[in-house]
This record gives C-alpha cells, sequence and structure tokens, in this order.
C-alpha cells in the first residue's frame, strides 16, 4: 500500500460579499496575484499582494457578478463576488 502526502489547500476568506466599495481578502498564504474578471472572463482589476491581507478598492466596478481568482505558490482559487450599488 502506498503512502500519499497530502497538501493542505491554502484557505481564503473573502468579505463582503456582496460588496461595494471596498473588499477584503485574507489568505493562509501570500497570493502572488489576486484577478478580478467579469462573467465574460475580461480582467478588470488585478494585483500583486505581499502579505496574506489585502484590501481592494473595487469603486471603479459596476454593479454586477464578477469572479474573483486568488492564485497562491501551490494553489488557484475562484469565488463569486456581487456588487451591490
Amino acid at each position: 500500500s502506498g503512502v500519499f502526502n497530502q497538501i493542505p489547500l491554502a484557505d481564503f476568506k473573502m468579505y463582503p460579499n456582496p460588496a461595494n466599495q471596498n473588499l477584503h481578502i485574507i489568505t493562509s498564504e501570500i497570493p502572488s496575484n489576486i484577478v478580478i474578471q467579469n462573467m465574460q472572463g475580461e480582467t478588470l482589476l488585478q494585483t500583486k499582494s505581499e502579505t496574506t491581507s489585502s484590501q481592494l478598492d473595487i469603486s471603479s466596478l459596476a454593479q454586477g457578478l464578477y469572479l474573483v481568482e486568488i492564485n497562491t505558490e501551490k494553489s488557484k482559487f475562484f469565488q463569486k463576488l456581487f456588487i451591490n450599488r
């Protein structure tokens, strides 16, 4: 029988959701990249983070549904975000 090493996935919190002006993202690993895309897959906001806690100014984005992509060294996460004005 084989032994499998499980690599724990980084978990993250994103709040508030729905959001209005600012979006807070807290991750267990430092993300290399945070991307916000519209539902057509167009990148509207992209930032690099050097800490496990990020605050994004989303005031320039229109009301609607978006996809937040968080890339870490080991993982990639997607979370839907609704912006409500």
